[in-house]
């Protein structure tokens, strides 16, 4: 699954604000246009008005149509049905007195005068408002990208002053580590819900840190004294061994005890582990190229392979490195090299390889008893063997998860496989 985009907080009030604006400025526009609109058709229409009341009183007057100035009157005989026309349209005329093309508004209409009819041809020059009518489009255009501008700027000052504390406060919650016990210097604010988010931050981190030092105390001092009785039972076991009569009249019952007792000790061990590990103890992390590391382990599990006549073939690069404490990566090599042993075939072969990405280890057998997505979880197993604690792979996929690497297991052709890759 892709990880969703996400944005700072300014820039996306910014890009808000800005995509109200483009609709303000929109809506606003229309509006200053079609006011301008009304406000041309409406000097235009009341302009004809008058001049075709003029008109009409020049004519009652009786004098000579031809006369009349600035619109064009004939009689209706004299003019074909056709050019008998009412119609208002705007067009291009030369002014002389100008000496210029305008535009202009026409208006043809008939009109009775003692009953007579008129064809009447007024005309009024628009240029002037049809120019304003563009200047209010064209002046939107650079006040948008003027206020735009601004809205940028002012969200790159918010961010840069009026947000400094407020990334400072997260820096600081990046950089927290449990079990530090390190003081956190409160960050100087003005801003109300700075000081809150302030405040609460450090309330957390004590209450944290108290519930983590009250969770350490009890399992290791449960650790400890469970230590105690778990060896004088192991000892008493031994004892038992060693009498021949004992053993020979309860030798199931007291080899029972003597497994789960030693059961008990590497689970209260590998838990602790486990614990300290997810409490980001270890904190050694260093560039570990890894064919050293994987070499001596070789060396020291050949034996433990070679009594299940197992044969351990590695191909290692000498490039391949991992970043890490290079303990936890002892115990990662140690869980995957006894998880390969215990469920490997008897008289086949473990197959190690390294690349300069990835790490890869290999063994043939059964297919498990767990479903692949639920085994790295604690407590499954993938056969009934009673000396696995259900704990190993859990612990390596945990290390790996803190150590930003990937680890995948997959079951092909009788083969365990499992990976481990940087993300």
């Amino acid at each position: 699954m892709s990880k969703k985009r996400s944005m700072h907080l300014m820039p996306k009030i910014a890009v808000l604000f800005l995509f109200f604006v483009v609709i303000a400025f929109f809506i606003n526009g229309q509006y200053l246009i079609n006011q301008t609109k009304k406000h041309i058709e409406g000097n235009v229409s009341y302009a004809f008005k008058l001049r075709e009341k003029q008109i009409i009183e020049h004519l009652k007057e009786g004098k000579d149509p031809a006369l009349v100035r600035g619109a064009w009157v004939a009689y209706a005989d004299s003019l074909p049905e056709s050019g008998l026309r009412e119609a208002t349209y705007d067009t291009l005329m030369f002014s002389k007195y100008f000496d210029e093309i305008y535009l202009f508004r026409i208006k043809e209409t008939n009109i009775w005068v003692d009953s007579v009819q008129y064809h009447l041809v007024l005309n009024r020059n628009i240029d002037d408002f049809a120019s304003l009518k563009a200047d209010v489009r064209n002046t939107l255009i650079p006040s948008f990208i003027l206020l735009a501008g601004i809205v940028l700027i002012f969200s790159i000052f918010l961010s840069g002053v009026v947000f400094r504390p407020f990334y400072s406060i997260m820096r600081k919650m990046e950089d927290f580590k449990l079990g530090d016990k390190a003081e956190i210097k409160p960050v100087k604010t003005s801003t109300q819900e700075f000081a809150r988010m302030q405040e609460l931050f450090i309330a957390m981190v004590d209450r944290i840190e108290e519930d983590y030092r009250n969770l350490k105390e009890y399992t290791e001092n449960m650790s400890h004294e469970i230590k105690t009785p778990l060896a004088i039972i192991r000892n008493k076991t031994e004892r038992l061994i060693a009498d021949e009569r004992v053993l020979e009249a309860q030798a199931e019952v007291v080899k029972t005890i003597f497994d789960e007792t030693n059961h008990l000790t590497r689970l209260g061990s590998t838990l602790n582990l486990l614990t300290k590990i997810e409490n980001h103890e270890y904190r050694n992390t260093e560039k570990l190229f890894t064919k050293p590391f994987i070499e001596n382990h070789i060396d020291s599990v050949s034996e433990l392979a070679g009594l299940k006549d197992l044969q351990i073939n590695a191909v290692l690069s000498e490039t391949h490195y991992l970043m890490m404490d290079p303990f936890l990566f002892e115990i990662i090599l140690k869980n995957l090299f006894r998880n390969a042993i215990s469920y490997a075939s008897k008289g086949t072969i473990i197959e190690i390889e390294t690349t300069e990405n990835s790490f890869g280890i290999r063994n043939a057998g059964p297919a498990p008893k767990v479903s692949p997505e639920n085994i790295f979880k604690r407590f499954a197993s993938g056969n009934q063997t009673k000396n696995s604690l259900g704990l190993g792979l859990a612990l390596v996929k945990r290390i790996c998860d803190l150590n930003q690497l990937k680890i995948e297991y997959r079951y092909e052709c009788g083969l365990h496989g499992f990976f481990i890759g940087r993300k």
